[in-house]
């Protein structure tokens, strides 16, 4: 995921981050511009941020709907502003998941709000605070322009690009079964 936005477009960040680096993180312009486009939808009506995290992960390998829900899953826990943490837990990340398959078998949209009933729940019946999802400038205004810097030819070009796939990822492990062996999974897998 990282590779694919660029250290430009989105910081790294990793697993063993304090949880002030966390915050930092996911209230940064950065991140909350990533996390719009991962739902940008082209003329297709595909995404092609996620598409080009597919091409990244799997190369020329067949995917299929699970890759594509599962990608989903995980860069949504890491990008997503109102989620307070970087890491999730298999149930949560299987909701999640579900959720994301739900709509791409059945041709529903797939949208920043597919799982904010879940990540609700999680927080005990409330929003995690008020976070904006919106990026604003240094100056506090609105950055909706320059999210187009990150949308359009950018996501075309990395739909495009020819990506080697990861080899020795858990993925499958968890497509497939009912349960994990680890009861924690890292958002920020090798894999994505």
């Amino acid at each position: 995921m990282f590779d694919i936005f660029g250290e430009n477009l989105l910081t790294r960040i990793n697993t063993n981050a304090t949880a002030k680096s966390i915050r930092e993180f996911k209230q940064s312009t950065k991140t909350k511009k990533a996390f719009k486009c991962l739902f940008e939808v082209d003329d297709d009506r595909s995404l092609p941020y996620i598409r080009a995290i597919r091409n990244k992960a799997w190369g020329k390998k067949k995917t299929t709907e699970k890759d594509i829900a599962f990608i989903l899953a995980v860069t949504e826990v890491v990008l997503n502003p109102k989620h307070p943490k970087i890491s999730i837990r298999d149930t949560a990340l299987r909701k999640r998941y579900n959720a994301y398959l739900d709509c791409l078998t059945n041709l529903k949209e797939v949208s920043m709000n597919t799982t904010k009933s879940i990540r609700i729940e999680e927080l005990g019946g409330k929003e995690s605070d008020n976070t904006d999802i919106e990026p604003e400038t240094e100056d506090g205004s609105d950055a909706s322009s320059d999210h187009e810097d990150l949308v359009g030819n950018n996501c075309e070009n990395l739909a495009n690009n020819d990506h080697e796939g990861f080899s020795g990822n858990n993925y499958e492990d968890f497509a497939d079964n009912d349960h994990m062996d680890n009861d924690d999974i890292s958002a920020q897998q090798e894999l994505i």
